[in-house]
């Protein structure tokens, strides 16, 4: 009975610590830490609208992530883009290929710390617009760190990223961008999973061509049900020094996702 027990207790303690690191759902705008597991992924679309100091653009990527491993997961994305700039530039925008592999995992009764590396390559599939975002037809490499720590009470996820274009008269030939996420939920966690979470999320870039930068906020609310989450959030501007046509008024965002 005692040798059952001593088995028994660490079977349950990493039953716990899984189920509470799903306790709340993924990050909004900040990459998650989290993986899902073995031969497991996730589809996700989203509508952003942004408007910036002289044109505004919606975008509705079709985004899909599937792990290989527990700790390696690959990804792609493909953005229908609908922009302004002086003319309209609708239609398909720069596809992106990823992979991320995680290198750190820390389980505890309660709580669970994840580091993973990550690249992303952009392909020159869409028009040409001024913003990232939106496409700007240029081969582009993101090489970056992701982190975070869950628990029953709160989530922490950081991610530190910098791209390189191909171009380099670009404006945007070498950017540094770095998110910081805050998740607050606000149900008990239950399974299958059943939460209501506030995000506060920062975001920052500095372009080191022209020393620009920005810094940005943004308040989200997500609703994880069973396999499924929604996701609303809204971004302004707290300090931003960028060139014409990248200083943001505001976003907003609202999508789906679902875990296969």
């Amino acid at each position: 009975m005692i040798k059952q027990l001593k088995v028994g207790l660490p079977f349950l303690a990493a039953l716990f610590s899984v189920t509470c690191a799903f306790s709340q759902g993924p990050p909004i705008l900040t990459d998650k830490p989290i993986m899902l597991g073995e031969k497991k992924g996730t589809i996700r679309t989203y509508f952003l609208y942004r408007q910036n100091d002289y044109f505004s653009s919606r975008t509705v990527p079709l985004m899909f992530d599937y792990n290989l491993r527990n700790n390696l997961e690959l990804s792609a994305a493909l953005p229908l883009v609908f922009a302004n700039e002086l003319v309209d530039k609708n239609g398909i925008g720069d596809a992106t290929l990823g992979v991320k592999y995680q290198f750190i995992r820390v389980d505890g009764i309660g709580k669970t710390f994840r580091v993973a590396a990550k690249a992303k390559q952009t392909l020159p599939t869409g028009q040409e617009t001024i913003s990232p975002e939106t496409g700007m037809r240029q081969w582009q490499t993101t090489l970056g760190v992701v982190g975070g720590i869950e628990s029953i009470k709160y989530g922490i996820q950081g991610e530190v990223g910098y791209m390189l274009s191909a171009e380099q008269e670009s404006h945007m030939h070498k950017m540094l961008t770095y998110k910081l996420g805050f998740g607050l939920p606000l149900l008990k966690p239950v399974y299958p999973v059943k939460q209501v979470t506030l995000y506060f999320e920062y975001e920052g870039i500095t372009i080191s061509r022209y020393d620009h930068f920005a810094v940005f906020y943004a308040q989200g609310l997500q609703y994880a049900w069973n396999r499924w989450t929604f996701d609303l959030s809204a971004q302004w501007p707290l300090k931003q020094d960028l060139p014409i046509g990248l200083q943001r008024n505001f976003s907003v965002l609202t999508g789906a996702r679902f875990i296969l």
